[in-house]
């Protein structure tokens, strides 16, 4: 009977570290992507400028914008990451 505990508490032991890494990975993307992509063309805004809703408005906008101006559009997991990086960030609700 105590053996399932242990390997109930192992279990979540190594679980949530893992996930907390691929949370903070997730981040780390999102945040280059801003800094790498979005600051090629125009100054940074602050993340928390603008809730989650206008986040998302502005970056249809961009990728318009992208494929106008011939360039690469943000794929979906880059739309993605974006999106995890500002609500990670606290963009406004």
């Amino acid at each position: 009977m105590r053996r399932l505990p242990f390997a109930f508490f192992l279990t979540v032991a190594f679980a949530v570290p893992l996930w907390a890494a691929a949370e903070n990975e997730g981040y780390i993307a999102g945040e280059r992507l801003f800094n790498s992509r979005c600051g090629l063309c125009h100054q940074l805004p602050d993340p928390k400028s603008l809730s989650r809703a206008q986040w998302q408005v502005a970056l249809k906008t961009m990728n318009k914008r992208l494929e106008r101006n011939g360039m690469e559009p943000l794929t979906d997991v880059e739309n993605q990451a974006l999106r995890a990086y500002f609500e990670a960030v606290g963009a406004g609700n």
